[in-house]
């Protein structure tokens, strides 16, 4: 009966050791790596299914508040003036003609001049200011951290050359003093234990009205 390791033995098992020493905080590193880039994913996708919900909502509360069947543009107090209602009719520059395009209210109505909530429903992108929501990790969620999503919405310039054939137009990201035709969305997200914010998201939403759908009776 053999009672002692041979010298090869010893060798080997101290190769291997020194390989696991070698290895482990690699392994422990790439780790790491995969919580943090599943971290991002989360918040990735929690942040643009949360602004991408909102830019279904009417551009302003005026426009709910007029209830026609297809959003008008609105008129507005400090936007460029090239965007302006052409005098006495519903058409801006570049406007289509015919029935169901794009167009001004028939009388002057103007966007709100202060955004936030009119606590009603929640019909409009800037009802949205200030909410915040929660995604937990919690229950059947499969998320790694409490996710806090905070929301703002602001007028900002729009000031332009618009008569120019190419327009380079560069978004500005901080607040304008009264109603133009650019809402800027924010999408802020933060993990809720530490505060620490982990991304945020900017979208834009212009005031163009809709355009009437035409559809066929086939009665």
């Amino acid at each position: 009966m053999r009672k002692a390791a041979t010298m090869i033995e010893l060798v080997f098992t101290i190769v291997i050791l020194g390989i696991a020493m070698v290895t482990i905080p690699t392994m422990l590193s790439n780790i790491s790596k995969i919580n943090e880039l599943s971290i991002n994913q989360e918040a990735i996708l929690a942040g643009s299914t949360a602004i991408g919900n909102i830019l279904t909502y009417k551009w302003d509360e005026k426009t709910t508040d007029l209830n026609v069947t297809f959003s008008p543009i609105l008129d507005v107090t400090h936007g460029d003036n090239e965007l302006d209602r052409i005098l006495n009719t519903t058409k801006r520059k570049g406007s289509f003609k015919g029935v169901g395009r794009r167009k001004f209210y028939n009388q002057i109505i103007y966007a709100s001049s202060t955004l936030g909530s009119d606590f009603s429903d929640m019909d409009d992108i800037d009802d949205f200011i200030g909410v915040k929501s929660l995604t937990l990790n919690s229950g059947n969620v499969d998320y790694i951290l409490d996710i806090e999503i905070a929301t703002n919405v602001i007028y900002i310039s729009d000031i332009n050359d618009y008569n120019k054939k190419n327009i380079n137009f560069v978004f500005q990201t901080s607040p304008h003093i009264s109603s133009t035709n650019i809402k800027m969305i924010e999408v802020e997200v933060k993990d809720k234990d530490s505060n620490q914010t982990i991304a945020i998201y900017r979208s834009f939403a212009s005031n163009i009205g809709e355009s009437k759908l035409l559809s066929r009776n086939y009665n």
